[in-house]
């Protein structure tokens, strides 16, 4: 609402976070949480689309709190057709397909996939 534009950088995803410090973290994950609560106090809970992720954006890229480029280059996004066995590295995080029953097939199915690889 600031006109903070992040234009494709890579963001935080609470699927996919690593803190090595909570301590360290701690004031800046309180301050997304208040900000949370805020924003669904004065706007309704369904006004965050994916509830912490966009405040943790906005103040990660605000005060340059997170570091992305650790590990993102290990991260890759699950859904249909976005997971191809080739190249398989990391992690994959599901976070595109929509309900939980299609993600948990979703996951099923990938994990078959790469047990077929691995025999």
């Amino acid at each position: 609402m600031d006109g903070c534009d992040v234009a494709f950088r890579h963001g935080f995803n609470s699927g996919t976070i690593g803190i090595p410090n909570l301590a360290a973290h701690a004031p800046t994950l309180r301050l997304i949480a208040r900000i949370v609560a805020n924003r669904a106090v004065a706007n309704g809970r369904d006004a965050l689309q994916f509830v912490d992720q966009e405040i943790a954006n906005y103040v990660g890229y605000r005060n340059a709190c997170f570091d992305t480029a650790l590990l993102s280059p290990f991260v890759r996004v699950g859904g249909e057709g976005i997971t191809p066995i080739e190249g398989r590295r990391g992690l994959v995080h599901f976070w595109a397909v929509p309900k939980s029953q299609q993600r948990a097939a979703k996951m099923a199915e990938y994990a078959a996939s790469l047990e077929r690889v691995v025999r």
